[in-house]
């Protein structure tokens, strides 16, 4: 009997062995795959830095030849009487804007997600928002004392589009209000209007990227920095009655304080 009990312990004795030696093993191999990752990761966030830096470099050369071809088409303008010629020039202005205002954009884009989110005051971001654009004749109501978000640093650019869709689309905007409300432990976060609202036919499309009178770029970008912390937004205004977009943020995305 105690012959049977050794040696049924030398047994157990020889698995644990052969399992810790397998531990090791996978242990070691762990190390190599965590020590390869960190240095995939390495060389990935080096050739961010460069695809980065070159954009950039790109993006302020381009600026500037546009700057320079816009200058000289504002010249010719003023030098030539021919209706012809100056539809031509109007037409090739137009084109020169619009090729300025997609290259502007790729940077915005490229900023997303950049910097870690952190925890934002959204009163102070929607006034900060209002604040660089001309809301001459508009009255503001602002609901949003003590309430904090948890989003992409470019948060405030998320309001400054909804402001600025107000101005451009609205025609006749002169309220603008912002406020909150708690439904089943999410908060939405509300923006409003009373311009001439958004088709319903148009609602969803709103956030499509080039949709609109303009580049369509400023609702497309909203999606995606809200997006970064898990956050929505969709339209719900009455067409007629002004414009309206809720942002819905999830429990752990908001505190008061």
């Amino acid at each position: 009997m105690t012959e049977d009990f050794h040696e049924h312990l030398k047994k157990q004795e020889h698995e644990i062995t052969n399992l810790r030696k397998e531990l090791e093993e996978t242990n070691k191999g762990l190390i190599a795959l965590f020590s390869e990752l960190d240095d995939a990761n390495k060389r990935l966030g080096s050739t961010n830095k460069k695809l980065n830096l070159l954009n950039s470099i790109t993006r302020h050369d381009i600026l500037n030849q546009l700057t320079v071809l816009l200058g000289y088409l504002e010249i010719t303008q003023m030098e030539t009487k021919d209706p012809h010629l100056l539809e031509y020039i109007k037409r090739e202005k137009n084109s020169a804007l619009t090729i300025k205002r997609q290259i502007e954009f790729t940077k915005e884009y490229q900023d997303i997600g950049v910097n870690t989110a952190i925890w934002q005051n959204v009163k102070d971001t929607f006034i900060k928002a209002f604040s660089l654009l001309d809301i001459m004749g508009i009255s503001i109501d602002i609901k949003l004392d003590g309430l904090f978000i948890y989003a992409d640093p470019l948060l405030e650019k998320v309001f400054y589009n909804f402001i600025d869709n107000s101005k451009r689309h609205g025609e006749n905007v002169t309220e603008i209000c912002s406020s909150y409300i708690v439904k089943n432990s999410e908060l939405i976060l509300i923006y409003e209007d009373n311009g001439v609202g958004i088709p319903t036919q148009e609602k969803e499309k709103v956030f499509e990227l080039g949709f609109g009178k303009n580049t369509g770029f400023g609702m497309f970008i909203a999606v995606d920095i809200l997006a970064m912390t898990g956050l929505s937004v969709k339209e719900t205004g009455i067409p007629g009655a002004g414009a309206r977009f809720e942002i819905l943020v999830p429990k752990s995305a908001y505190k008061f304080g």
